[in-house]
């Protein structure tokens, strides 16, 4: 179902600091419309992810990706997942490859 709730505040793992640690996520969401009060929460719950995530490496290669009811977007955020971490350009390299920016 959808989430409702912004997920709680925890203490940054030192593992997201590690060099050969990677975490990627692919939020999956209904579809934004501008008078549904779940469409704000689905942008502070993706804001939370991006400030909770970003590990501010330069070297970084994690993907933090969106998406709604588009089914080959989707597709495509998996696919480009098969890559492995320290083979892939970083996210906004990788996205204006495929004309998605």
């Amino acid at each position: 179902g959808p989430s409702q709730t912004v997920p709680p505040p925890a203490a940054q793992s030192p593992l997201l600091q590690h060099p050969r640690f990677t975490c990627d996520l692919v939020y999956v969401h209904q579809k934004i419309t501008k008078d549904a009060p779940e469409s704000l929460l689905c942008q502070e719950i993706y804001d939370f992810f991006l400030e909770h995530l970003d590990t501010g490496r330069d070297d970084s290669t994690e993907y933090i990706l969106e998406v709604g009811v588009s089914i080959p977007r989707l597709y495509q955020y998996v696919a480009m997942l098969l890559a492995h971490p320290s083979q892939r350009d970083d996210q906004d390299t990788f996205l204006e490859k495929l004309d998605f920016v």
